[in-house]
């Protein structure tokens, strides 16, 4: 079996480059032949993903790919192209043109689908071309049930429902300390407007008692905003720090106003916190209403009544619990890797 993958390798840090990462190191430790075509951001956008998409990078960047596509298939001469797809302005345009090579040289084709499709597509060329490559694959991957509903409705194709997945400790204790007093709630994002951090300030002016940490990258509606005092933005931090904020934490809040299938969340839930999410993406199906609680987009009510339930220390440490045995359980890097890979094994019997 030999695997080439069209995917982002950091930097800049995210959430498919991490996904690429781990993906890489599970193809290793069980022997499975691959190549990865790196497709990751470049110009300014490689230093500071917030930048602005310039036309001239993006051009450059896609004759890279397709060069680097190329010399895939004539010298490892794959016999699958998984392609990680965002299905942004530019990206799904690259992306199609890399199927067409593929399917050129009668490459079976994985379409990976990392995000919220129907919130990426802005216009009909945009749809169109999905469309296209949804029935020029194989096999079509997608982060969450709406995003499934999404692709059956426009083109009768149904996907596979395929979540993000976190490398499992084994020997990590199924409980974690639980405070009586809820004392700190965190959000770990990108801290812009999309991801719902107004409404974080806005909930925290209501709960002077509470300490809130925003950690991630400061968006810039955000680095002159006058925030209340138990509101703190610590900008983006290493991995191994956002695991030390997730311990010291007794909530996490996570009200973005669109999502795929969040890392962060993931990460949060696995850690053991109860949480407050928004529903969208993926979010519902994660925590399913036992290990935490899914609110509107943009409701600070909601948010505040959420916080107020939480203060409960029995309720945040059966959520704890729950959080914990539904990472192990559904999204272990095993299980999922195992799958795509049983998904891989499958398309090649049926080929050959």
């Amino acid at each position: 079996m030999k695997i080439a993958l069209i995917s982002p390798l950091p930097p800049p840090e995210g959430g498919i480059a991490t996904w690429t990462k781990e993906a890489e190191s599970f193809f290793l430790n069980n022997a499975i032949q691959f190549e990865i075509i790196d497709n990751a951001v470049v110009g300014k956008r490689k230093e500071k993903i917030t930048s602005t998409t310039r036309l001239k990078d993006e051009i450059i960047r896609t004759i890279s790919i397709i060069k680097k596509l190329k010399h895939t298939i004539s010298s490892f001469k794959p016999d699958i192209l998984h392609i990680n797809t965002s299905c942004g302005r530019f990206g799904i345009y690259r992306d199609y043109l890399c199927m067409i090579f593929a399917r050129a040289s009668h490459i079976p084709c994985v379409l990976h689908c990392h995000c919220n499709v129907a919130d990426q597509l802005h216009d009909s060329i945009a749809e169109s071309v999905f469309k296209r490559m949804v029935k020029m694959s194989t096999t079509v991957f997608v982060l969450n049930r709406s995003t499934s509903d999404y692709v059956e409705n426009k083109t009768s194709i149904t996907p596979i429902l395929m979540p993000n997945f976190i490398e499992i400790d084994k020997n990590k204790t199924v409980h974690r300390a639980i405070n009586e007093r809820m004392r700190e709630v965190l959000f770990v994002g990108h801290i812009q407007k999309t991801k719902g951090c107004f409404e974080i300030v806005e909930a925290a002016r209501r709960f002077p008692d509470l300490h809130f940490t925003l950690v991630g990258p400061i968006g810039i509606e955000f680095s002159q905003l006058k925030l209340p005092p138990n509101v703190s933005m610590v900008g983006k931090k290493k991995h191994d720090d956002v695991k030390r904020y997730m311990d010291d934490a007794d909530a996490f809040i996570f009200p973005s106003y669109t999502e795929g299938f969040s890392n962060a969340l993931l990460e949060a839930m696995y850690s053991g916190l109860p949480v407050i999410a928004s529903d969208v993406g993926a979010n519902r199906d994660m925590i399913e209403d036992k290990g935490g609680i899914i609110v509107p987009v943009k409701n600070v009510e909601k948010i505040a009544e959420a916080l107020d339930f939480f203060s409960a220390a029995e309720i945040r440490r059966k959520m704890s619990g729950w959080n914990i045995n539904k990472v192990e359980r559904s999204y272990s890097k095993e299980r999922v890797m195992g799958k795509i890979v049983d998904i891989y094994t499958e398309i090649l019997t049926k080929t050959n």
